[in-house]
Formats: C-alpha cells, sequence, structure tokens
C-alpha cells in the first residue's frame, strides 16, 4: 500500500527517469542485496517479470542474455558485470535502462521507436516530467472543452477571485526542478 506521498515520488520517478533522484529512486528498486551495484542477477531477475508480460500478451522476447548485452553495451558499466549509481547517472540512456526492466510499455515503445525521434525528442529543452505533464494537460484540455456545451457557468471566477491580490506578483522556481533537495529518502 502507497501513501499520497509515496505515489507522488513514485509518479516523479516514473515519468522523468533521467532526473538524479529517479535514477536513485529506481536504483534503490533494484538493488535487491543493497550492495550498492545492481549484479547480473538482480538484472535477470527483473527482466524475468517483464518476459512474463511479453509472453502473456503475445509478444517475441529477447532472451536475456541479448538484453543484458544491450544494456552492457548500453551503460559502459566501469566495473564490469556490476552497474552502479554513477554508472546510470553518467549515462543519457539511462530511462531505456529502467523501462527494459520495470515498464513494458515503454520499454515497447523504445523498441519500435524511430532513431532519430529520440535525438528530435531531446533537442528541446523540456525535460520528461515537463513533456509528461505537457501531455496530460493536453488530454484535460480536450476532456473539459468536451463538456463546454453542458456548462455554461465559468468556474474559474468563482474558484480564483482576485488571484493577483492573494499571490505574489512573483513566484520564484528555484527548487523547482529538484523533488527532494533536503531528503534522501525516495523510497517505498
Amino acid at each position: 500500500k502507497m501513501s499520497y506521498t509515496e505515489f507522488v515520488w513514485f509518479l516523479l520517478a516514473e515519468e522523468d527517469k533521467q532526473h538524479p533522484r529517479a535514477i536513485e529512486y529506481w536504483f534503490r528498486c533494484m538493488d535487491l542485496d543493497g550492495d550498492g551495484y545492481l549484479s547480473m542477477y538482480e538484472l535477470e531477475y527483473f527482466y524475468d517479470e517483464q518476459l512474463q508480460r511479453m509472453e502473456a500478451i503475445g509478444i517475441e522476447c529477447l532472451p536475456f542474455e541479448d538484453c543484458l548485452c544491450q544494456m552492457l553495451d548500453m551503460i559502459r558499466p566501469q566495473i564490469p558485470d556490476k552497474i552502479s549509481l554513477t554508472d546510470l547517472k553518467r549515462c543519457k540512456m539511462t530511462p531505456i535502462f529502467f523501462d527494459t526492466f520495470f515498464n513494458l510499455e515503454k520499454y515497447l515503445d523504445h523498441e519500435q521507436r524511430d532513431p532519430f525521434a529520440s535525438q528530435r525528442d531531446h533537442d528541446t529543452e523540456m525535460s520528461d516530467w515537463d513533456r509528461y505533464a505537457a501531455e496530460e494537460y493536453e488530454l484535460l484540455v480536450a476532456e473539459e472543452g468536451g463538456n463546454d456545451n453542458h456548462d455554461d457557468f465559468a468556474y474559474e471566477d468563482i474558484l480564483s477571485p482576485n488571484l493577483d491580490k492573494i499571490l505574489p506578483a512573483e513566484v520564484s522556481d528555484d527548487s523547482s526542478s529538484d523533488y527532494a533537495a533536503d531528503s534522501d529518502d525516495c523510497s517505498l
């Protein structure tokens, strides 16, 4: 069971796997023995779950040995056959690594994606979290757009009267990019 706070940490870590705090979060999830390294056993443990999901929906599975080879080539760990937190933070493709072991839908998206699309996405200044929030906002607006004919009442006038008097003129966002600057424990 997850508390609301734990769910928020999970959602942030899930949607922006490139953020250092998200990398730490997922690393702790995968480091089953707590030794500070991801062993081949730990990788296989999580990949087996993905294999079962792929088999259940009839998708051809990549054998673990081939997946492992791809992951090691991508991460290039400093110690052979052990992946450290530093190795993952150094790698630009860490989200793909974690999606391979945790999120089947995103893993399959990466597998079927145009290799140049990834480069185009990273050319923009938006983080993965910003992209996620923008997509969800667009869905919400589209959803509410369909309900406009039913509601002729302007809720924003009632719910936010005189916001300029309530809110400061300028809101600082110096800590908005860091999930938990003063907390190292994001674990469930």
